[in-house]
Parts: C-alpha cells; sequence; structure tokens
C-alpha cells in the first residue's frame, strides 16, 4: 500500500487503486489526492483500521460526526486531531465515550469538561478516579451515583458533590450523611436534601440551630424542616417566621413547649393551644391566661402530663373530673389538687384506681386517709415498709394487702393488731408464733386466739388473757383449758354465753353458771336443767342481777312463775 506515494497524481486520484493500497495500509491515504481524502467511503475505510489515518482527511470529512466516531472508536487518539466544533459538541463526545466503552481517559475528560453526564459512561476503572469524579460532581453533584464505593466515602468528594447538588447526599457514604459539614452544606444547597440525613444527624438540635443560623432564620423552608423534628428549633426562627401561624403549629406540633417562642398573639390561638398542650402538657404555663379556665384545654394537658394540673385555676384544680385525669396520668400531681379533694378518701381511692397504684406519693396520700385503699396500691408499692405501716397505722385491715415480706415484719404486724387482734390472721406464720404478739393480740380482742400458732393455744396465760377479753374465745382453747375451772370462770365472766363452749362438767358447776348468767342473762338458757329447775339457784342469780336483768328473769318466770315476786318493780 505504502506503494501508492510513488504513482502518478492521475493514480492518486483513482478512488479504486487508492482504497486498495489502503486495505494494505491505512496510512496510503496520505498519498492519495484530494479525491479520494474527500471521498467519505474511502475516509471511513481508511480510519476504521487506523485513527492515525484521520489527520490525513480532508477537513470538511474531519468535521464530519460519522467519520470522527469511526476514527476514536479504532482509537481515542484521534481526539486531538478533531477539530474545535466536535471537541466542543457535548453530544457527539457522550457518544465517542460510549463507542469507546468509556475506556480512554483523556476522551472521558474531555466529554465531562462540555458534559459532565458523559461520567455516566466512562468504565469503572475511571469512575474509581478522584480527580475525574472531582470534577463531574462540581459541576453536577447529582453524579456522586456513578461514583465508584470508595469516592462516595471520600469527604471531599462528597463535599463538592452536596455544594452543588444538596439531593447528592443521597449517595453518599453513612458515615458522611450524619457528618454535620456535609449535612450542612447539602441543606445550604437544597433544604428537601434533609430527608437523606443520617437520623442521628437529624435528632441534633445543635445540627439544626447551625442549620437555621445558616440561613439567618429567615428561611420558612429551612424552618419548617427543623421544626418538624425539633419544635424548639422555632427559638432561633426571624420574629416574622414566629408570627407565622403555620410554622408554630409545626414546631407546637413536635414539640408543645415551643409555644413559648410564639409572638402575634398566638398564645391566644384556641386551637394551636390545644394541639401544644395535647403535645406536651406543661405548655399549658405558655398559653393566655383565660385558657386556664378552659375545661377542655387543661383536661387536654394534664392527660399528657398530670403535673400541668399546678397551671390551673383553682377551681379545675379541685374539679373532680380534671383532678382526676391529672392523678391518672400521674400521682405525683396530688400536691397540685385542691385540699377539698385531697381530703375525700372515697375520691383519692378512685384517683389511686385511676392510676393503677403506681405513684408512691399518691398512694401515700390514699392510705393515710383509708388504710384498706392499699388494696388498689401496685405490688411494689404493696412491698413499700413505709406505706405499709402508714395504711395498717390507718386501718388494721390493710396487713390483708401488704406484701408477705411484710406481713413478716414484726413492727408492721404490731401496729396492725395493736387495733384489731383479728389482724392476726393475716401476720406470718412465724409471727403468729411470737408470744408476745400474740398476746398483744388476744389482748386486744380474745377472738384473735383463732389466729395464733397451735403451740401457743396451750400457753394458759395467753389463753387466760384471750378470754377475759372475749370470753367465746374459750371456743379456740385445747380441750385440757376449756376444762380448766379458773379459765372457764375468766371466760363466763367475761361473755355469759361462753357457757355454750365450757365442759358438760362444768355446765353443771352452780358458780360458773352463775357468773355466765349474771355476765349475760341469756346464758340461762345454756345453763344446765337441774338448775334451771332450781328456785333457790334462780333466786340467787336474779338476786345477782338485781332482778333486773330482762333476759334472766324471763328466763327464770319460764321456768319458775314464782320467782316474779323477786323481780324488779319495773320488770
Amino acid at each position: 500500500g505504502d506503494a501508492l506515494r510513488h504513482a502518478g497524481e492521475e493514480l492518486k486520484e483513482d478512488p479504486s487503486l487508492v482504497a486498495a493500497a489502503i486495505s494494505q495500509h491505512p496510512l496510503a491515504l496520505q498519498h492519495a489526492g484530494m479525491g479520494p481524502r474527500g471521498d467519505k467511503e474511502v475516509v471511513m475505510e481508511a480510519v476504521q483500521h487506523s485513527a492515525a489515518a484521520f489527520e490525513y482527511v480532508l477537513p470538511e470529512l474531519q468535521r464530519d460526526p460519522d467519520v470522527a466516531l469511526a476514527a476514536i472508536s479504532q482509537s481515542a487518539a484521534a481526539l486531538h486531531c478533531l477539530p474545535v466544533e466536535l471537541r466542543h459538541n457535548p453530544t457527539f463526545l457522550i457518544e465517542a465515550v460510549k463507542k469507546n466503552q468509556g475506556r480512554d481517559r483523556d476522551l472521558v475528560i474531555a466529554a465531562v469538561m462540555q458534559d459532565s453526564s458523559a461520567i455516566e459512561f466512562a468504565s469503572t476503572d475511571l469512575r474509581n478516579d478522584h480527580w475525574m469524579m472531582h470534577v463531574a460532581v462540581s459541576r453536577d453533584g447529582g453524579l456522586l451515583r456513578y461514583a465508584g464505593g470508595h469516592l462516595r466515602h471520600d469527604r471531599e468528594t462528597v463535599l463538592s458533590a452536596v455544594r452543588q447538588n444538596g439531593r447528592a447526599l443521597e449517595f453518599a457514604g453513612e458515615e458522611l450523611k450524619r457528618d454535620p459539614v456535609v449535612g450542612l452544606a447539602a441543606i445550604g444547597q437544597d433544604n428537601s436534601a434533609v430527608e437523606f440525613l443520617h437520623e442521628e444527624l437529624r435528632q441534633d438540635s445543635g445540627f439544626w440551630a447551625e442549620v437555621i443560623e445558616q440561613s439567618g432564620g429567615r428561611s420558612r423552608a429551612v424552618l419548617f424542616e427543623a421544626v418538624g423534628l425539633s419544635g424548639d428549633a422555632l427559638r432561633l426562627a426571624s420574629e416574622e417566621l414566629r408570627r407565622d401561624r403555620a410554622v408554630v403549629l409545626a414546631a407546637v406540633s413536635q414539640d408543645g413547649s415551643a409555644l413559648r417562642y410564639a409572638l402575634g398573639g398566638l398564645h391566644s390561638d384556641r386551637e394551636l393551644v390545644l394541639v401544644a398542650v395535647t403535645c406536651r402538657g406543661d405548655a399549658l404555663q405558655y398559653v393566655d391566661p383565660a385558657f386556664l379556665q378552659d375545661s377542655e384545654i387543661v383536661q387536654a394537658a394534664v392527660r399528657q402530663d398530670g403535673c400541668a394540673l399546678r397551671y390551673a385555676c383553682e377551681a379545675l384544680r379541685g374539679d373532680r373530673e380534671t383532678a382526676l385525669a391529672a392523678l391518672a396520668q400521674n400521682g405525683a400531681a396530688v400536691e397540685f389538687v385542691a385540699l377539698l379533694l385531697r381530703e375525700d378518701a372515697a375520691f383519692m381511692s378512685e384517683a389511686l384506681v385511676a392510676n393503677s397504684g403506681r405513684h408512691r406519693e399518691l398512694a401515700l396520700a390514699v392510705v393515710s386517709l383509708d388504710g384498706r385503699a392499699l388494696c388498689h396500691a401496685s405490688p411494689a408499692l404493696q412491698a413499700d415498709f413505709d406505706l405499709v405501716l402508714a395504711a395498717v397505722t390507718q386501718s388494721w385491715s390493710a396487713l390483708a394487702f401488704a406484701a408477705e415480706e411484710l406481713r413478716a415484719n414484726r413492727e408492721v404486724v404490731a401496729s396492725a393488731v395493736a387495733q384489731r387482734g383479728t389482724a392476726l390472721q393475716w401476720a406470718a406464720m412465724a409471727l403468729r408464733g411470737d408470744r408476745d404478739l400474740a398476746l398483744a393480740a388476744v389482748s386486744q380482742d380474745g377472738l384473735a386466739l383463732e389466729f395464733v400458732a397451735d403451740e401457743l393455744r396451750h400457753d394458759r396465760g395467753l389463753v387466760l388473757a384471750a378470754v377475759v377479753s372475749a370470753g367465746i374465745a374459750l371456743a379456740f382453747a385445747p380441750e385440757a383449758l376449756r376444762e380448766d375451772y379458773e379459765v372457764v370462770l375468766a371466760a363466763v365472766s367475761s361473755d355469759g354465753m361462753a357457757l355454750q363452749v365450757v365442759s358438760e362438767a362444768l355446765r353443771r358447776d352452780r358458780t360458773v353458771a352463775l357468773a355466765a348468767v349474771s355476765c349475760n342473762g341469756a346464758a340461762l338458757a345454756l345453763v344446765e336443767d337441774r338448775l334451771r329447775h332450781d328456785d333457790a339457784f334462780l333466786v340467787e342469780a336474779l338476786g345477782i342481777g338485781g332482778g333486773e336483768d330482762r333476759e334472766a328473769v324471763l328466763a327464770a318466770v319460764r321456768q319458775r312463775g314464782g320467782v316474779l315476786k323477786f323481780v324488779s318493780a319495773a320488770l
């Protein structure tokens, strides 16, 4: 093909001869005449075999996109021979990059310089090229989506991208999405980039302070984003935006206490105030004073935070429904309830139930009024020593609701049995066997003998104390002591009806029977038949009673009408 250089001028203009030479040696085109060098078919044949042949193509064909693309497809080196109009034609360059499969760095650079989107067609290696990617994202940040993995974690590259297009943050690595500098740059460029921030950064109030400061507190869009995540950000807004009802509503919907920063009479906006206190009860302190008398608004506040009751007017602090709502939410609100309700045992018990017995101060206040309300306290509070002691001090029966470990506490049980001996029934078995405690119980109420440990029921001194307190307690004494003369005499002297549990032998005893009837005339019905038909006994029984005990007289005259002469004139 190189032999064409020696051919005559006429033969150098022969397309067939030139084509044959080019097929042997594409650079033979340099020896061809002007005709073949301007023939597109001949030229295409040459550049498809050697891009170097492009240098010898006539200028008008060098400007032909088909010819230029054919040359560049063969070798990107042809780029340097491109006419200016093609070197600055982004559509052509992108097509060239595609034809080249994005492998040639110079070609991709040329394309990116004209149209950064050309990076999309670059090879994987070139999309991992730091400088190349930096150039691309500086022109179009969204192209970060095409960056190689490690470049998405490169702070410099990502910053270049988000400064050009804030939403490019979507394609950054997770650690850069939580980087305040990167986040600030992204939002500064496009507020909507907030959706791509890492959750950790989105919850950083300090970061939002910087964002708002960056906008001078005047960007409504930025403020909307900020208060939607942290209502407190309203404090950084301009006065104009703090008067903006929509902005303030967004802020108090996220954090009711942001109401404190509202201006322009928005504290008197009922709908806005209701949203604020529903979100955060203590926002009640920032509302127009007139609303402190509004039951709907106050109740909405205390349902969210019971202690918001402190800001309500006196009338609502004494309102049963409002106070109950507050205490149900937080028992600590009891200190803000009107005194009249705090002294109402029924109301306080209802409040403890509504509170599910969770709050200690409330429970303490309630059991101090009615110890039995301990039944409504939580298991944890039923195991609270001070609270249970207060409950049993107020009502012995509260011991029934104390936790097992406190029913084994001597001080707690002693407090209960000091009021009512039979409270011993709820004491732990170990304490029922404590003689001193058992003695205190039966001395207060002899019937507590039923609940003392079995071994103590054989204790004569303890049984004697029990029957002196309540004669019928003899029923719980062992048989041996029910036949003990002194014990029996003490029992029937305390309660004549105890005669019914006395042994048969002692019921025949005249002294025992006389003591029983003397104590209670109705006991005559329990006296042995022989004595009930004994006039002397009847007269003595009536004499002991002064003939004024109606029950005894009635029983006696039924047995012997003649004893009526010994009866008092009144009967």
